[in-house]
């Protein structure tokens, strides 16, 4: 669906951000972590990523199923608009509360609870594939006869509010969060401490959880992440590991209601004959999160050739065929990179030099098919003269680049 309304929200979150980093050194805490950040921003990059290539899909069902709607309803009523707001909330609350509630729903969704830090980058940090679980809960709508465009902007205004709630430096806001969803309430929801797991699900509003029985108020201090960790920088890893954990679930459970249900029923439910999820204790002020060293050239690098990945990924929206098919393994393999540098892995160095290679050959292949793309021709010599800082950076590394 389109997604130009969070496109134009860009400058909105750098600044929120840089805000909240500045509050952050005024008052002496550390919010961030230099590679949870970029994880979480590298998430968001690829779930951009992935959505500009599933949105297709999700239009095209949805254009479908509005063909046999039983009538039109004028998307410039203010009526079908708040009608339209209030069906999105509430199917969103139903979404995301099934996709901790059924397991392989949770498989996409969990990538975005594994950060173990809550600022507002993890707000970015989406999953890569539920941009196809959501479709059912809209086509409703289709058979109603609301346009996808109005759809598309209620679900991206749900995205854009949701990005302020991702922080730990607004702690009370009154009787607003009576009504509408707030930083306590979802600091709550992405806490592993027992008795916060599987609260506050609502989007915008926090009434759904109030009336289905989900509401939670904040009382002690939260621990986030998971109740099993990560442990790993990997974005693909991330995307991946619920889904390994099921497939290997079924593969060695005995009966086949079982094998069915690792897929359908809690992932807090493991079948009689495997091993039961043992209980978990947090502690803020005990929890040791994963970590891993970083030198300030390779944070420079990161950086830099991040920024680049995300103005290509920027670009997709209007992008051609070609383009889409050039820019989006090379925006993966970077992604893949990154995680590879964060980790230390051997193969990272050697990935990250092909990659560049291969985002300047693609550059030239595009500029020789007269490609509209802006920026082609830029990005290809800032990657060109990157490659020559990358030896450098690696030597000041050496020591951390190493398994």
């Amino acid at each position: 669906m389109d997604l130009d309304l969070i496109a134009w929200g860009y400058p909105f979150f750098v600044l929120l951000i840089a805000l909240e980093l500045g509050y952050a050194w005024r008052k002496g805490v550390r919010l961030y972590r230099f590679p949870d950040a970029l994880t979480d921003l590298a998430c968001g990059v690829g779930s951009q990523t992935m959505g500009a290539v599933l949105g297709f899909v999700a239009i095209a069902v949805y254009t479908w199923v509005f063909r046999f709607r039983f009538f039109t309803l004028p998307s410039r009523s203010p009526w079908v608009w708040i009608g339209a707001f209030l069906y999105v909330d509430f199917v969103f609350y139903w979404w995301h509360r099934w996709s901790h509630e059924v397991h392989f729903l949770w498989a996409g969704h969990v990538v975005h609870h594994q950060s173990e830090d809550y600022n507002l980058a993890v707000a970015l940090r989406q999953e890569w594939l539920t941009h196809l679980t959501h479709i059912p809960f809209y086509l409703p709508l289709a058979l109603l006869g609301v346009s996808w465009q109005l759809v598309a902007t209620h679900v991206a205004i749900s995205l854009l509010y949701q990005f302020w709630i991702h922080t730990e430096v607004i702690r009370r806001m009154g009787p607003y969060e009576w009504l509408f969803n707030a930083p306590m309430h979802h600091r709550v929801h992405h806490a592993v401490n027992p008795q916060y797991l599987d609260k506050n699900y609502g989007g915008i509003l926090i009434v759904w959880d109030r009336l289905f029985g989900t509401y939670k108020e904040e009382r002690e201090p939260c621990v986030y992440g998971t109740t099993t960790p990560i442990a790993s920088w990997n974005t693909f890893w991330a995307n991946a590991i619920v889904w390994k954990t099921m497939l290997d679930a079924s593969r060695r459970t005995a009966r086949w209601t079982d094998k069915l249900g690792v897929w359908l029923k809690s992932p807090a439910w493991s079948p009689p004959d495997l091993p039961a999820h043992p209980p978990h204790e947090v502690d803020r002020a005990t929890v040791v999160k994963y970590d891993t060293p970083t030198t300030l050239p390779l944070r420079v690098w990161l950086g830099a050739q991040f920024l680049l990945t995300m103005g290509v990924q920027s670009l997709l929206r209007n992008a051609t065929t070609l383009e889409i098919a050039l820019a989006v393994p090379l925006i993966l393999w970077s992604l893949f990179n990154v995680g590879g540098l964060l980790e230390r892995k051997r193969w990272a160095q050697s990935s990250e030099l092909a990659r560049l290679v291969a985002t300047v050959a693609s550059c030239g292949v595009l500029a020789a098919r007269g490609s509209s793309m802006p920026l082609v021709v830029t990005i290809a010599v800032l990657s060109a003269l990157l490659a020559f800082t990358l030896p450098r950076a690696n030597r000041e590394a050496a020591s951390l680049l190493q398994v």
